[in-house]
């Protein structure tokens, strides 16, 4: 399944002009003086891209400066910027143009979740990974907690939060999909498991979930979205055992919906035989009147 998360697909990183910064000091910076964010969700760049920016900074150099943020004894920190350090190194760079900020711990994440969204398309992304980009930038971040001045750019340019473009229903879907199990996430990745069905199981306690996805592993049988549904409602219920999982796996409890039966009673019988009466001490009555009936017949 392919989603539109509608981004400008031209923001690729490492090809932004040094005129974007014409208003901020760029210095070089020694590489070994630069650490990893602690707040970077996703890895680095696969062998093709790698080789792809590799290529290009041995043509033109490192083009766009990283963003770093003061560190103790003389480092700094990584806050966009991660693929242009490392194809850096690889072209055997001692230094690289960098912008440095002043950030606090929340606009670092800020500013590196946003620069994910923004300069590497989701879709490139395993589905697990871009639920964690979308959570952590959704849930991880309060506007409240970032700085005045990054809070007073957001509200003068919205446009400024990448995520904004990215579809509501999209979002929710990712978000969801996010409080999976490890089991779940791994099989959306492999493409064993739908992204749509494993959002149906999220709303189930991961050790439920993880349950379910064994028992079907060990039955060799595939969650569908029906199924996925009803492991959800009986959950809900909290009817949910290991037998109840292998019936639905086999799709028995979906046939029994059209086995039940709804029987009317008038109003004085009803008041006659079974008032004040429990279900069950009904169900009684009604069972061995049946059986009354057929054993005379």
């Amino acid at each position: 399944m392919k989603f539109d998360f509608d981004i400008d697909k031209d923001l690729i990183e490492g090809i932004a002009d040094y005129n974007d910064f014409e208003n901020e000091k760029i210095c070089e910076i020694d590489i070994v003086k630069i650490l990893p964010s602690p707040f970077n969700p996703i890895p680095l760049y696969g062998e093709e891209k790698e080789k792809e920016m590799v290529e290009s900074i041995k043509l033109s150099g490192v083009r766009s400066p990283v963003l770093v943020r003061p560190a103790e004894n003389g480092f700094y920190e990584l806050v966009d910027g991660h693929n242009r350090v490392n194809c850096a190194k690889i072209c055997g760079l001692s230094t690289i143009p960098s912008i440095i900020r002043n950030y606090s711990d929340e606009d670092a994440k800020f500013e590196n979740l946003d620069a994910i969204i923004q300069q590497r398309s989701l879709e490139d992304l395993k589905p697990s990974l871009r639920a964690k980009v979308i959570y952590e930038r959704v849930e991880g971040i309060k506007k409240e907690n970032l700085s005045a001045e990054l809070r007073k750019k957001l509200e003068s340019d919205p446009d400024l939060a990448v995520l904004n473009s990215i579809k509501q229903s999209t979002k929710y879907m990712y978000l969801k999909f996010y409080k999976c199990c490890s089991e779940i996430k791994e099989a959306v990745d492999e493409g064993k498991l739908a992204l749509t069905v494993a959002t149906e199981l999220s709303e189930i306690e991961q050790e439920q979930q993880k349950n379910i996805w064994q028992i079907s592993q060990d039955m060799e049988k595939k969650i569908d979205a029906k199924a996925a549904k009803l492991f959800k409602e009986k959950a809900r219920q909290q009817e949910l055992t290991d037998e109840l999982i292998e019936d639905i796996l086999l799709g028995k409890k979906r046939r029994s919906r059209s086995n039940n039966m709804s029987i009317s009673v008038p109003a004085d019988y009803k008041m006659r035989y079974f008032e004040g009466k429990s279900k069950k001490e009904i169900e009684d009555i009604v069972i061995k009147a049946l059986t009354l009936y057929f054993t005379e017949t």
